[in-house]
């Protein structure tokens, strides 16, 4: 059987990476000749990382290749569908494509190639216009299939008049991790995990959290532990660099213990396995709550559900991708030239009585775009 997969994949995050590494666990437990190719924004370290095919988040020509020769088209897991960095629904299908705009193309992509849609323990939210609420709709309707990692989400849903008996409620994908061992540092507890990301129009939380942490110390005599879970070449995503700027304003340096981003959601892990809980503002902590099974606290977008997910959520998590493997673009361009009427989703799905029904749910898609 044959995946092909799209999610925040080869973008240097530890989450999502464990996530990914999680949901193939999965898939090759149910399938043990699975083939999988996964969209990502490094090929080489995807496919070096995780024994799959990759293909670039670009590359719409093999793109639709791929999805033209799958079984299943599997969107997620992690935060996928929000509009936190805005939704432009003019580069869908294009290589500007970006965030809502491009998880929403390959569902269409799907869609127009008559493929089934997986949505895998997916987050929903913030969804803050009127045509991201719109969009994320349509696609959560075209799914055969669809699960949810949080109540938050499903929530979400509920808002956007998704008739959620459908979806599944499980967790993010990365409880399906095993656990791994601690990191041997020796430092002085209790300790704080500090895993923070610098999101731009957050607002001015830096001398709060910087307050908060240095508090932390005076009072506990505790140690703080940063852990950098994204790194991206050029500096546009550093979370070492974040980390070194506030470390560098603690009152006890000499507390302060820093894991700088290695690639590896193992050693992320590792370094947040010993610790008595842990701080966090980032939409995608997944490694933290997958392995190292320790107590949440966010302080930003959202944080996790984190201990009373694990069992149930798990298992729903589990369970989704084992039913997953049991169970173009022209075209779609014509689709805007038409798109608030949506009278271009005939010319990409046909005009058999499927490919009726396919156009019928595109031009919806097509439709929430345009609004």
């Amino acid at each position: 059987m044959k995946f092909v997969i799209c999610g925040y994949y080869g973008f240097a995050n530890a989450g999502d990476e464990a996530i990914l590494q999680a949901l193939l666990i999965q898939l090759r437990a149910a399938q043990p000749a699975a083939q999988c190719t996964v969209l990502s924004g490094d090929p080489a370290a995807t496919q070096a990382a995780h024994a799959v095919a990759a293909i670039h988040f670009t590359d719409l020509d093999a793109i639709t290749a791929a999805l033209g020769n799958c079984d299943w088209a599997v969107l997620g897991g992690g935060g996928l569908l929000h509009d936190t960095g805005g939704f432009d629904p003019a580069s869908m299908l294009t290589p500007d494509h970006t965030g809502l705009a491009y998880y929403g193309g390959f569902a269409v992509l799907a869609q127009l190639l008559g493929k089934p849609l997986a949505l895998w323990s997916v987050g929903v939210g913030p969804l803050r216009t009127p045509a991201a609420r719109l969009f994320t709709q349509a696609i959560v309707e075209l799914a055969a299939f669809a699960s949810v990692r949080d109540a938050q989400s499903l929530e979400a849903l509920r808002m956007l008049d998704v008739p959620v008996a459908r979806v599944h409620m499980a967790a993010d994908g990365a409880w399906l991790l095993p656990p791994v061992p601690a990191a041997a540092v020796g430092a002085v507890r209790p300790v704080l995990g500090v895993a923070l990301r610098e999101w731009s129009g957050a607002g001015a939380w830096e001398p709060a959290v910087v307050a908060a942490l240095a508090s932390v110390q005076r009072e506990t005599g505790g140690t703080l532990q940063f852990v950098a879970m994204q790194q991206l070449a050029g500096g546009a995503l550093d979370d070492d660099a974040l980390a070194a700027r506030l470390a560098g304003q603690m009152p006890f340096p000499e507390r302060v213990l820093r894991t700088g981003w290695s690639g590896s959601p193992a050693q992320a892990a590792a370094a947040l396995v010993w610790l008595r809980c842990r701080a966090g503002n980032a939409l995608s902590r997944g490694v933290v709550c997958g392995a190292g099974r320790r107590a949440a606290a966010g302080t930003g977008i959202r944080s996790k559900g984190a201990a009373a997910a694990a069992g149930a959520g798990a298992a729903g998590a589990g369970a989704g991708a084992g039913g997953i493997a049991g169970a173009g673009v022209g075209g779609c361009a014509a689709h805007y030239a038409g798109a608030a009427a949506g009278t271009g989703c005939a010319a990409g799905c046909g005009s058999t009585p499927a490919g009726a029904a396919r156009a019928a749910k595109c031009a919806g898609i097509c439709r929430a775009a345009a609004r």
